[in-house]
């Protein structure tokens, strides 16, 4: 037996056989109609830049029309499960690449007919799925097209200010602070710190450096480590800002400051005997790396900076200090030559 027919013996107990009468007779006047490129509602405008836009719409049109005639196939067939499928993920393929490069009819014909697929008595869950995000996407787009100012207005009275985020953040920091060290606490607490610290750097940043500070450079449970790293990973970016944020009067002005101690107390974490350990102060290590230079600043003498840019300045010149313990626990206290060369790869 083909696949159409398992197909048909697997739809052969729908209650109502001309369920799927509507979407054919859409499709039979969707396959056969004409179209020209004018009517398109949108087209991706980058694929005109390209040096090859000419082939891209003899390409469009024809995995349009195949689109467009395999899925009125499937329908006529009872393809359901492989075809349908298949086909609906190559025009959601087609609209990634395209945009809605086809007409105003054919889109809600092509919402009609998977509406008419998702609708489909007895169908299993993961078919309903599949269909109804595609759906979903057209009618999302559809939307859009004709509300171009969908979103509604808020009145000032229902905004959001700034005593209710300060009591929000407020509300959650001591939840915050007994979770640091928790063994199981969930995947999400990382955002969590994160948002909080983007939106109230002064509050949450000293609050979690008083708790961790304690707990790096002695001989803690692994796992308290990893999460002292992780959470100074989580507000690397606000804190090393200070004041630079988007709104200065919030700012952890100090934050720049803490660089420096931050990346000192990382090299306790650096042991070739505890491999999970060593990860996560790499981790920290290079993505504070990626966010500063690494340069002895400690000679700039420009007139116009601030005390705390000044202060900054000077605790540059630890920079050297710091590369050079880096690389004695890296390099010289590797256990073989193979290993050496190794890390000065990494490096």
């Amino acid at each position: 037996m083909d696949v159409v027919e398992d197909i048909a013996d697997d739809f052969e107990n729908y209650e109502d056989d001309t369920h799927l009468g509507y979407t054919a007779e859409v499709f039979d006047e969707l396959v056969t109609k004409e179209e020209e490129p004018t009517r398109f509602q949108r087209a991706n405008p980058f694929n005109k830049l390209l040096p090859y836009s000419d082939v891209l719409e003899v390409e469009a049109d024809a995995m349009l029309a195949d689109i467009k005639a395999n899925l009125g196939r499937c329908v006529m067939q009872r393809d359901i499960k492989i075809g349908a499928v298949a086909w609906t993920k190559m025009l959601h393929k087609y609209i990634i690449l395209y945009d809605l490069r086809f007409t105003k009819e054919d889109h809600i014909a092509l919402i009609k007919l998977l509406y008419e697929l998702m609708t489909i008595p007895n169908l299993e869950t993961g078919l309903i799925v599949s269909f109804a995000y595609r759906l979903f996407l057209l009618l999302r787009e559809r939307y859009q097209q004709g509300n171009k100012t969908w979103k509604p207005r808020i009145p000032d009275s229902h905004k959001l200010r700034d005593v209710d985020i300060d009591a929000f953040v407020n509300s959650l920091m001591p939840i915050v602070l007994q979770c640091i060290f928790h063994i199981n606490r969930p995947e999400s607490f990382g955002n969590a710190v994160q948002n909080l610290a983007n939106l109230r750097p002064n509050v949450v940043i000293p609050r979690i450096l008083e708790k961790i500070y304690p707990s790096i450079g002695v001989d803690i449970e692994p796992h308290k480590f990893q999460h002292a790293m992780a959470n100074l990973m989580d507000v690397a970016r606000p804190m090393i800002l200070g004041s630079r944020v988007v709104n200065p009067e919030y700012a952890y002005v100090e934050g720049p400051q803490q660089v420096l101690p931050i990346l000192f107390s990382t090299l306790s974490g650096i042991d070739l005997n505890d491999f999970i350990k060593y990860m996560y102060a790499f981790a920290c290590l290079g993505l504070y790396a990626t966010m500063i230079p690494i340069v002895d600043c400690s000679g700039c003498t420009a007139p116009d900076l601030t005390e705390d840019e000044r202060l900054v300045c000077e605790q540059t010149s630890k920079f050297e200090d710091f590369v050079l313990q880096f690389m004695d626990k890296n390099i010289c206290r590797s256990g073989s030559i193979r290993d050496r060369f190794l890390l000065i790869e990494m490096l």
